[in-house]
């Protein structure tokens, strides 16, 4: 049972959304009852939002939420306090409800981009269990992808990556394979050096010295 939550996008967007959404699940009719849609942006004061929200999740019994975005149910991104209730409060009624919750936060608008907007970010980052980047390739497409300095994945794998580009045919977002899939990681690389260079245990002094000779890294 899922709900998603647009906080900021007009009517005609949302709707096209939760059409697209219908359509990529192959439904010739409307989405079913136990996938619900609700637009947020017109609801001006955060106290009704975060309330909406949390009687859509208790009389939906939800299984998931989809929250875009986190930002949308806050006064002040910065106000630590704030942050900190927003996201005790998301993450007590999902373990109360067995619920999983997956929120978008903007980047910093400026210094790091890797980093999710405010105190809100910096708290949502810590709580979460998986954290990831959505990143615009030079073609266009997107990757949605962990790997980067705070990309994390608590109990899988810490270095996925999914890419998606749009389809004028199919008039929505399609899967696509990246066309940036970047440099390994470096403990990846170090990894594989180290199994070609060595067969039997060294000392890490000596390990370090062939890699560096191998790569050519300092």
């Amino acid at each position: 049972r899922v709900l998603y939550i647009d906080g900021e996008r007009s009517q005609l967007d949302h709707w096209n959304s939760a059409d697209r959404t219908r359509r990529r699940a192959g439904l010739d009719s409307w989405l079913p009852e136990y996938v619900r849609f609700a637009l947020y942006a017109m609801e001006p004061k955060v106290k009704d939002r975060i309330d909406t929200l949390y009687a859509m999740i208790e009389g939906h019994q939800a299984e998931l939420v989809m929250i875009d975005g986190l930002g949308d149910f806050m006064r002040d991104v910065n106000d630590p306090a704030e942050a900190a209730d927003l996201i005790y409060s998301l993450t007590a009624r999902a373990k109360k409800n067995n619920l999983g919750v997956i929120g978008t936060i903007h980047p910093n608008p400026s210094g790091d981009m890797q980093k999710a907007r405010g105190h809100l970010g910096s708290e949502a980052m810590r709580r979460a269990e998986s954290v990831l980047l959505l990143k615009k390739n030079s073609d266009g497409s997107r990757t949605l992808h962990t790997n980067f300095s705070l990309g994390k994945v608590r109990n899988a794998d810490d270095n996925l990556a999914s890419s998606f580009a749009w389809s004028d045919e199919h008039r929505m977002f399609v899967s696509c394979d990246n066309p940036d899939p970047g440099a390994e990681r470096k403990t990846d690389r170090a990894r594989k050096l180290a199994d070609e260079l060595v067969s039997v245990p060294v000392a890490s002094n000596d390990l370090m010295r062939a890699i560096i000779e191998k790569d050519g890294c300092s």
